[in-house]
């Protein structure tokens, strides 16, 4: 969305045809978010909720080193909440507490256990197959809901969708600020234009700021 907001404005400040006025705003506004945008795909929160967007993922990212950042927070969250390794957990817990009918093949069936590959996969192994696979899949549509392809998709990848619904709830508002519009409405409203520019911004920089 910043690198969009940013290429439109940049179309504008090569237009020839635009007043002297409108040209300092449309420098300003690039000015402004370059300042406040430019680094933006640094904060992790907002990279991990990017990054497990289906329909962004890594390619949103200028920069691949920060996107290779995201996946690895995001797959080393995966390997701490597995399902795959709680279920394993409940799987041992249920065989150690089985009858006592058990006991009689114990011998027999530690020699067979004696038999199977040592090496067998790891959590963190699980965690990052599982983001593989999730980055492997086709991008969604730009118009897409991201949720309800992850309600469809939960059961594939379960330790994605756990760690996803930590990161992927960035409340997309901004009430401070429309506390402070709405205050400005009241306060230029009651008394017209009897306040003089600098007294408005005045009230509002107190109303906005006092409890």
């Amino acid at each position: 969305m910043a690198r969009g907001l940013q290429r439109i404005v940049a179309r504008n400040q090569g237009n020839p045809s635009i007043h002297e006025p409108v040209k300092n705003l449309v420098d300003s506004l690039m000015t402004e978010m370059l300042k406040r945008f430019s680094k933006v795909e640094y904060i992790e929160k907002l990279a991990d909720a990017t990054c497990l967007d289906p329909r962004f993922k890594k390619q949103a990212f200028v920069n691949s080193k920060v996107a290779d950042e995201a996946v690895k927070r995001i797959t080393s969250a995966v390997a701490h909440v597995n399902p795959l390794h709680r279920e394993e957990e409940e799987d041992s817990h249920s065989a150690t507490a089985a009858s006592a009918g058990a006991m009689f093949w114990e011998d027999f069936d530690e020699r067979v256990a004696s038999l199977r590959p040592t090496t067998t996969p790891t959590v963190s192994t699980n965690a990052m197959m599982e983001m593989r696979a999730y980055l492997a899949e086709p991008l969604l549509p730009r118009t897409s809901d991201p949720l309800a392809w992850w309600m469809k998709c939960s059961p594939v990848y379960k330790g994605l969708c756990e760690v996803m619904k930590t990161r992927l709830c960035i409340v997309a508002t901004s009430v401070p600020s429309e506390r402070v519009f709405s205050k400005t409405g009241q306060i230029i409203s009651d008394r017209r234009n009897r306040l003089s520019p600098s007294k408005v911004r005045e009230l509002v920089f107190l109303n906005a700021n006092l409890p």
